[in-house]
């Protein structure tokens, strides 16, 4: 994809466009995009006729919202050809979809060394996410950013290359879309990202859950179960957890311990952790089992660590 060379012409053409939302079910894997796609700022995402190549591509487009032009909408009729016979009574444009809270991205006040996760769009969609650090910002000029990663490889950028960023700013998650416009190697490899217009915000409580197939084991030191009893975890945060397992087994304000494996710097680590069962549901379980809600005590700070990053990885891939 061609960006704009001139920025301040790009942002004109934005304010120009009158963009409604596209149905989610117009653009689908491997099938030409039958019109020109932009996010909710008016940037182009895919040309007419481009084709996503993927459905982890698809999704992250879906993610930042896809808006078509008003002006472009005949395209999505199979053409204008032929008499267009009697004008369609006007009606009211749909309104744009909900997109989450917004921010500039000067408040977000991100200090150098901040680690920015980047997903490839448009042309690269495919290629592996990478983690890379926030070099420094100029506020409505350019993103820099270093392209060495953590083991002190280079990373490869193209000018005009479309990526998007993840950052941890405070409690939240914010995510934005710019084109890399210059690569750099000296005096050290970095990129200049456009300034973003905004930044969507998702505020990451400690609450935050997110969806897992985990074996678990557990236990309880008492005279009546002995040893490990098998279960799933089926959705995790950093403060608690849902656990599937046999129908009868725990009751209320019983403490267990959960052992589980969870990756961490490149390796799975095994933790220990304490809980108390807060609830014990059997809708929606499995004939014989029932949906233990526990909650974790308190835990050692490395534990806890590999447990809130196992989380933010599992937010940063949704």
């Amino acid at each position: 994809m061609t960006p704009p060379a001139d920025l301040g012409a790009a942002r004109l053409a934005r304010r120009q466009r009158e963009l409604v939302p596209v149905r989610r079910s117009d653009l689908k894997v491997g099938v030409p995009a039958p019109f020109p796609i932009f996010d909710v700022h008016g940037r182009l995402l895919l040309r007419a006729g481009e084709v996503v190549d993927s459905e982890r591509a698809l999704a992250a487009l879906n993610e930042m919202g896809l808006y078509i032009d008003v002006a472009d909408s005949g395209a999505a009729g199979g053409g204008r050809g032929g008499d267009p016979g009697p004008a369609a009574p006007a009606r009211p444009e749909p309104a744009p979809e909900p997109v989450g809270i917004e921010k500039p991205f000067a408040q977000l006040k991100l200090q150098p060394g901040t680690v920015l996760h980047f997903d490839f769009l448009g042309e690269s969609a495919g290629r592996p996410r990478v983690a890379l650090r926030l070099m420094g910002w100029l506020d409505g000029g350019t993103v820099m950013v270093s392209a060495v990663n953590a083991q002190g490889a280079v990373v490869p950028f193209r000018e005009g290359e479309l990526v998007q960023a993840k950052v941890v700013a405070g409690n939240d998650l914010g995510a934005f879309s710019a084109l890399v416009q210059k690569v750099c190697f000296a005096p050290y490899p970095y990129i200049h990202l456009g300034y973003p217009d905004a930044v969507q915000m998702k505020v990451l409580r400690r609450h935050a859950r997110v969806e897992t197939r985990l074996i678990v084991a557990a236990s309880r030191d008492d005279a009546e179960i002995i040893g490990t009893l098998p279960g799933l975890c089926q959705n995790l945060s950093a403060s608690g957890m849902r656990l599937e397992a046999a129908a009868g087994l725990f009751d209320r304000g019983i403490i267990l311990r959960i052992a589980l494996r969870l990756p961490a710097v490149g390796e799975e680590r095994t933790l220990s952790l304490p809980a108390v069962v807060r609830s014990i549901a059997t809708q929606n379980a499995a004939p014989g089992k029932a949906h233990y809600g526990l909650e974790f005590g308190e835990l050692p700070p490395a534990d806890r660590l590999i447990l809130e990053h196992y989380v933010f990885q599992e937010l940063l891939d949704a």
